[in-house]
């Protein structure tokens, strides 16, 4: 019955894991694309500060093999969100330089806020300036918001952006595993009963 239980409880508070790498975005060509302000993909949300986010074609010298998005002018946020205000976790985060004779190591600066209300921030350190850089991040989980800062005078191109969230239960998932829970209750006392009259 236990068991039971806690299957019900654990089928309702699934969380989902996912990747935003941009890859909608990639074109040939040599030279920047933009795209609006927020950019969606699977549920999340960018916004930045400017409103208009700059990616590297593929036949751009600046392009690093994978599709990356980065500010428009220095000294803009990007945050992350899900767009239906949901939390989530955030894992890692792919850096770069947006193009490669910015002076490294440089920081960028993460802070997330909590479901909660708590707040929590992490810097990551940029350490290449022709690849990206893995930036891993610890207990950012039950986040509705992070937001991570540009630099002054550097600012990161970000990809392969790894995030999970918790997914809201739907409300009839939630009326049937509840049903058959009370189901297999009322059995198990009639059970008992008849073995005790028995």
């Amino acid at each position: 019955m236990r068991k039971l239980l806690l299957w019900g409880i654990l089928s309702i508070s699934a969380v989902h894991a996912g990747t935003i790498d941009f890859s909608d975005l990639t074109t040939s060509g040599t030279e920047a694309g933009s795209v609006q302000s927020p950019y969606l993909h699977d549920g999340f949300q960018l916004i930045i500060d400017g409103g208009i986010f700059l990616f590297w074609d593929t036949g751009n010298p600046f392009f690093l093999g994978q599709t990356a998005v980065f500010p428009s002018d220095v000294g803009q946020s990007i945050l992350l969100s899900r767009a239906d205000g949901g939390a989530f976790g955030l894992m890692s985060i792919d850096l770069a330089p947006f193009v490669p004779f910015v002076p490294i190591p440089y920081s960028v600066t993460f802070s997330g806020t909590r479901k909660d209300g708590t707040q929590i921030t992490q810097i990551i350190e940029v350490n290449s300036s022709d690849s990206f850089t893995r930036g891993v991040l610890g207990n950012f989980d039950g986040l509705l918001t992070v937001r991570w800062t540009q630099d002054a005078t550097n600012f990161s191109q970000a990809t392969n952006i790894v995030v999970s969230a918790e997914a809201a239960p739907e409300p009839a998932n939630v009326v049937l595993v509840n049903c058959g829970l009370l189901a297999m209750i009322f059995l198990q006392e009639r059970r008992h009963r008849r073995q005790s009259l028995g």
